[in-house]
């Protein structure tokens, strides 16, 4: 999950993704957030005010370029073989497919 702490559209899918984390974590789902924040005490900040159940990072190395991130946020669906599902999913959409997925 690709976002930052300036970002309203990324803080107002945290509570989606941690509802939905909450559902599946116990059946395999693992969210990782990387956040392209420019300052470490913003991207702390943001963090420890959304209380995050997942592994967060700051990208200091330039993942987000590496996975092209032209917008945040941006989430991709891997499987457990590591092929993509979705990199469009956010929402209820997003809900739907991971209901799909873990039935």
């Amino acid at each position: 999950y690709f976002w930052a702490s300036w970002c309203a559209p990324c803080r107002r899918e945290i509570p989606n993704l941690k509802r939905l984390y909450g559902m599946y974590s116990g059946k395999g789902l693992q969210i990782v957030s990387i956040s392209i924040d420019k300052e470490d005490a913003e991207w702390k900040k943001a963090y420890n005010e959304e209380k995050m159940p997942w592994p967060s990072y700051l990208d200091r190395t330039g993942i987000a370029n590496l996975y092209k991130v032209k917008l945040i946020p941006t989430m991709f669906l891997i499987d457990q073989n590591g092929a993509l599902i979705s990199d469009k999913l956010r929402g209820e959409s997003l809900a739907e497919e991971l209901q799909k997925l873990f039935q």
